[in-house]
């Protein structure tokens, strides 16, 4: 009982304090209302359609790995999504077999169910993440343009759609009516451009607008999206319409915060910016010594703090990572070294309502084991051993805290990893 009464008056103290650091930020930050998304901890790619990466609660403590669930073939090329029961929902390739596989798991390693999506001659590289929607269903895309909506209790096909091109990057985000949206990569040898293409719930396709890229991203009342062809684009959600552009922007995620303010870098010229929710400059910071690395997605944090990841050269051996914390107005910034147990950031970063960072070092040199750490205010506060074969995607987090991080391609057969 002892023992109890000191958790409790500990994890109070947590709280308490945490709530007292946010109400000191000016810039502090909750969480958005989205309707249509599933009430869980993790329901999409990055957690939000404001690409946040922000955890509701407070993340793990890295005391230990645990070797979750083992499905026996293939490889992991996304990331998964965290339902309301903290049920586990990932994808699982593999080329040249007849299974790429959506899965359900439990907490406790249980399958819950698993479906094949290879049929229709689908390309088996899943590269995505499941979206999980608030009337139970798991939107999933695929490189061979598919779209699949499952049914997330079961795992039954409700519908599926052939969008007519390669869904590359698998990303699918949803509107606050319930809208989906997805982009393909068209066709060079067709002269058909990308596109941006949105769906209603039954999977019907509404509209489709050219001339997009990489990346979807709302603003917070959800008529606004962002998306990016060499440049930023502020679209209306309703048909795609064009309402502004930034040459500012040259990165593949940008986040938005509770004021609309959108961040995002410049990989040309090697800067970080932030942009009004008009599109006009709010912030830039030249990053000189340091080369910002534009396949890894940001995060902000609880205080509106963005991270972002920075790379330096060491000659022949693997580059120093560094965290870049940034100060929601710009104003001062912080590097962290991430230690020698990161070879090479491999996931995209996360946070939670503590304002601490995890980062997980993809498989940069077979061999050695590659590394999880946990990064507040600029110092490492925990960094634990991961797998040799490092990590890949966007971690999700279950609603009390453990880390779910699946690995890089070339663990095969994959394990589904909890870092607690």
């Amino acid at each position: 009982m002892k023992r109890f009464l000191l958790l409790l008056i500990l994890f109070s103290c947590t709280l308490f304090d945490n709530d007292e650091k946010q109400d000191e930020s000016p810039f502090a930050q909750e969480s958005v209302d989205w309707p249509s998304l599933a009430d869980s901890p993790w329901p999409m790619f990055r957690h939000d359609p404001q690409g946040t990466g922000r955890f509701d609660g407070i993340g793990p403590s890295g005391n230990s790995v645990i070797e979750l669930y083992n499905p026996s073939i293939g490889f992991n090329m996304g990331s998964a999504a965290v339902g309301g029961n903290d049920n586990i929902y990932f994808a699982v390739s593999a080329v040249g077999d007849d299974n790429c596989l959506v899965i359900c798991v439990s907490t406790n390693g249980t399958l819950l169910w698993s479906t094949d999506i290879c049929e229709d001659d689908n390309f088996a590289e899943i590269s995505g993440a499941p979206l999980l929607t608030i009337d139970g269903k798991v939107i999933i895309g695929t490189p061979r343009g598919y779209i699949y909506c499952l049914d997330a209790n079961s795992g039954e096909v409700v519908w599926n759609v052939d969008t007519g091109y390669p869904l590359y990057s698998s990303y699918i985000t949803i509107g606050i009516d319930g809208t989906i949206y997805t982009w393909n990569s068209g066709s060079w040898l067709e002269g058909i451009p990308n596109q941006l293409i949105a769906l209603n719930s039954d999977g019907e396709i509404l509209w489709i607008n050219e001339d997009n890229n990489y990346g979807i991203t709302f603003n917070i009342a959800g008529d606004v999206l962002y998306t990016n062809q060499g440049r930023l684009i502020a679209r209306s959600s309703s048909d795609g319409s064009v309402l502004w552009e930034s040459t500012l922007s040259r990165s593949l995620y940008i986040l938005v915060d509770n004021d609309d303010n959108i961040y995002g870098l410049n990989i040309i010229d090697n800067f970080l910016y932030s942009l009004f929710p008009d599109g006009s400059e709010r912030w830039t910071i030249q990053m000189d010594s340091l080369t910002l690395d534009h396949t890894i997605a940001p995060c902000i944090d609880i205080d509106g703090n963005i991270h972002f990841i920075g790379l330096k050269s060491v000659g022949m051996d693997y580059p120093e990572n560094y965290l870049i914390s940034v100060s929601n107005d710009g104003s001062n910034y912080i590097k962290t070294y991430l230690g020698e147990s990161i070879k090479y950031v491999g996931t995209h970063l996360v946070t939670d309502n503590l304002g601490i960072v995890y980062a997980a070092s993809w498989d940069y040199d077979w061999g050695t084991v590659e590394g999880v750490v946990a990064v507040q205010d600029g110092s490492i506060i925990w960094e634990i051993d991961g797998n040799e074969r490092g990590f890949y995607g966007c971690p999700a987090f279950l609603s009390t805290g453990e880390l779910v991080l699946l690995p890089s391609e070339s663990e095969s057969p994959m394990n589904v990893r909890l870092i607690q």
